[in-house]
């Protein structure tokens, strides 16, 4: 871009900037500027074209335009267009509508110029996919691998010439690795490093560590902790499950469960002698309505059996078959209790 074409932009923000400020009365100088040039129309019509293909590029809605360049880009283009409409539907001559078309298509393209330049230097450019309470996701990456992504659960994709490495940020997610020799496949959660090796495997990242488990093929896993020094990076293979604890320690399951993997992805919850605080926070990962133990008493309790995500109520059911136990509804919460508490 030659020093011309950046101030053409820069003069474009500047009018949007004011526009997205209240500033009114600015349509007959605003069109006196873009007929100043034919440079300017060609410029921004340009600009234009590229927004118009935006959607080519990112079909599936990857790139977070908030954590690329922040709220107030957002806004600014939010404004952008509120002020486009609101002008193509006020009724003018003929003339201040053939200005206020060009408006439409500067501000447009003054924006999309700005989110661009975002999206180029900016190293949050890496697609990022979340989901919310509730949500599971299904991602299909460019190599051929997929990433299934349980409720409330974040990771970052960083992919290469020479790496795919992923970034698992929050929540849970179920990973189906495409076999590339050349370019291994890494999943970090802050406290390891996994490493596929042609493979499926489900990771859920938790406050007091990571659960890994293998449904095909190997795993490698790295840390930072002292267990290297015993020799290579321990491989975890297909059926088996290991944590790694906070102190970056892999502590390998002597009961694996692998079944809750593969199932959580139907929204079904599948619990094997689990104590009832991890079975309620559970629920509480997929539902507005929480769940609230109210006292330790009751959550010595052990729970197995087969239950619907989406329905805690079931669960609620199920221990109100104790006679010991009863429910309270209060707000948002089920309170469990034992009765008489």
């Amino acid at each position: 871009m030659n020093m011309e074409d950046a101030r053409i932009d820069e003069e474009a923000v500047g009018w949007l900037m004011r526009h997205e400020a209240g500033t009114k009365d600015l349509h007959d100088e605003f069109g006196e500027w873009l007929e100043r040039s034919p440079r300017h129309v060609a410029r921004y019509m340009r600009l234009y074209g590229t927004f118009r293909r935006l959607d080519g590029i990112d079909p599936d809605k990857q790139i977070d335009v908030n954590a690329l360049a922040g709220n107030r880009l957002a806004n600014v283009v939010h404004g952008a267009f509120s002020l486009a409409r609101q002008d193509a539907a006020a009724p003018r001559a003929a003339p201040a509508r053939r200005r206020l078309s060009r408006l439409w298509s500067v501000a447009a393209a003054a924006a999309i110029a700005a989110i661009g330049v975002a999206l180029v230097f900016n190293p949050l450019a890496a697609p990022t996919y979340a989901t919310s309470v509730g949500e599971q996701r299904f991602v299909k990456l460019a190599d051929g691998s997929t990433i299934h992504l349980n409720t409330h659960s974040r990771v970052r994709v960083e992919f290469s010439g020479a790496t795919r490495h992923v970034q698992l940020l929050a929540g849970e997610a179920l990973f189906t690795v495409a076999s590339d020799p050349a370019r291994p496949f890494d999943v970090s959660d802050g406290r390891a490093t996994f490493r596929a090796l042609g493979t499926q495997f489900n990771l859920y990242k938790r406050e007091d560590g990571t659960r890994l488990t293998v449904t095909e093929g190997v795993v490698q896993v790295n840390t930072s902790s002292g267990t290297a020094r015993a020799g290579d990076p321990p491989r975890v293979s297909a059926g088996e499950q290991v944590e790694v604890v906070a102190t970056g320690q892999v502590v390998k399951s002597a009961i694996p469960d692998a079944s809750r993997s593969v199932s959580w992805p139907q929204r079904t919850l599948v619990f094997r002698d689990t104590a009832l605080p991890e079975v309620v926070a559970e629920f509480n990962r997929y539902n507005a309505i929480q769940l609230r133990l109210d006292s330790e008493r009751t959550g010595v309790r052990r729970i197995s059996g087969i239950f619907g995500a989406d329905h805690p109520e079931s669960l609620l059911k199920y221990l109100e078959k104790d006679a010991d136990i009863e429910v309270v509804a209060v707000g948002n919460e089920r309170v469990i209790r034992d009765r008489g508490f």
